[in-house]
């Protein structure tokens, strides 16, 4: 039998398990509804309950779920993670040939994981509850939302336009509910939020018009590097390293860069490292690159091997949902950065002080040339950029607004 005939058959056995799902998720939440939110009695110890999209080891899920969870344990708070597979289950079920194992544990364990979240007090559900699930219309997070109507959703990233490809909906598709527009309808379901940047919390209450705006935190995605472990910039001599950080999917923005990078190249002769989960081989490229693979044990030590951070962006709406972590990683560690102007961005960069900004593309070559022609400057630049981030982007300064805002 062909890939295309087993796929086809997949796709027509998926409503036979979706649907049962369905019917009892809808029976629930309504069940939730008629009985009403219930006060929990935990023994006067505040319980927290994280709901992360990803895995263990993924940078997200480190930054953003467990280094918070590790700090509100600290301040005496009963808090517990729960996440539906591990890295390896994860990688081996998106194999093509398990998408309907994918779907049908996803859908059952996350369906025990929201039952469950009825022992805590609060909830904070990390981007969505169902990932690469576009069917049955927000069913999972009304379900959750009738248990816990003031859940909170914690994002740093504008995924609608991942979730929103330029494809018409298919009978298929309206069959199973399916919403390309899944992100955006949560926004307007849920009550509270934890955004990633001050352009994301404008989304928010764009999309959720009379939301009370002590109900949106901004909270960017904070570092804890120690001060003694800054970059140490040396030998003025020596060979520059521009160096890029990211997942393997963002691994194309830095194509855009490859024609400047070799004028570059030129004139100051430089080294790319890339830290990713993939090999980085770009076409037409003049200057050597060096791949390392990316593992949170390792992070710090591989980026203090940056002389200049590259954190280049397209002007679209999926850049300027990032929150330009990238550049909190850089400048945390003393690294001097270049960077796309696009709004967090520029929140982050103070352009000639803290490190580089390049409006356009065009503006790239100028700011890279500027970069590497003001070595000297470096060690200032970079300590400017630490200090910033002690200031706005350390977990030390955003614990006291992250706990009060999950108290109220």
């Amino acid at each position: 039998m062909s890939m295309m005939m087993k796929n086809k058959l997949r796709a027509a056995f998926f409503p036979f398990l979706f649907y049962p799902f369905y019917a009892l998720v809808k029976g629930l939440t309504l069940y939730f509804r008629m009985k009403g939110a219930s006060v929990r009695d935990n023994g006067g110890k505040k319980r927290i309950l994280f709901l992360a999209s990803f895995f263990p080891g993924n940078a997200g899920y480190y930054w953003r779920v467990e280094k918070w969870a590790e700090i509100l344990r600290n301040e005496g708070y009963d808090v517990e993670i729960r996440h539906v597979f591990d890295r390896n289950t994860f990688y081996r079920l998106r194999a093509r040939s398990s998408v309907i194992r994918f779907q049908f544990l996803s859908m059952y364990r996350r369906l025990v994981h929201v039952l469950y979240s009825r022992h805590f007090d609060r909830v904070i559900v990390r981007r969505t509850l169902l990932i690469y699930n576009e069917y049955g219309n927000l069913f999972y997070e009304k379900l959750l939302l009738s248990i816990h109507p003031r859940a909170i959703l914690d994002f740093d990233d504008d995924m609608l336009i991942r979730e929103d490809p330029p494809r018409k909906m298919t009978r298929y598709g309206k069959c199973l509910l399916e919403n390309h527009h899944k992100f955006y309808d949560s926004l307007r379901i849920y009550q509270r939020f934890i955004a990633g940047s001050h352009y994301l919390a404008a989304l928010v209450n764009r999309e959720h018009p009379g939301l009370n705006p002590e109900d949106v935190l901004v909270i960017p995605t904070c570092v804890d590097y120690g001060a003694s472990g800054l970059k140490e910039y040396g030998d003025e001599r020596s060979m520059v390293r521009l160096g890029w950080i990211g997942g393997s999917g963002n691994l194309f923005y830095l194509d855009k860069l490859v024609p400047a990078l070799n004028r570059l190249y030129a004139v100051h002769p430089f080294e790319l490292l890339v830290i990713s989960g993939k090999e980085y081989r770009p076409v037409g490229a003049d200057f050597p690159v060096k791949n390392l693979s990316w593992s949170l044990a390792d992070e710090q030590e591989q980026l203090r091997q940056i002389d200049i951070g590259l954190m280049p962006l397209n002007d679209d709406e999926l850049s300027k949902g990032k929150c330009g972590f990238k550049l909190v990683q850089y400048a945390a560690l003393g690294i001097v950065a270049v960077a796309s102007g696009l709004p967090a961005n520029r929140e982050i960069i103070e352009d000639g002080v803290t490190g580089f900004i390049a409006d356009n593309d065009e503006q790239w070559l100028g700011q890279l040339m500027k970069a590497v022609e003001n070595r000297s400057r470096w060690p200032g630049m970079g300590k400017a950029a630490r200090k910033k981030m002690e200031t706005a982007y350390m977990f030390k300064n955003n614990t006291p607004k992250y706990i009060s805002f999950l108290e109220r």
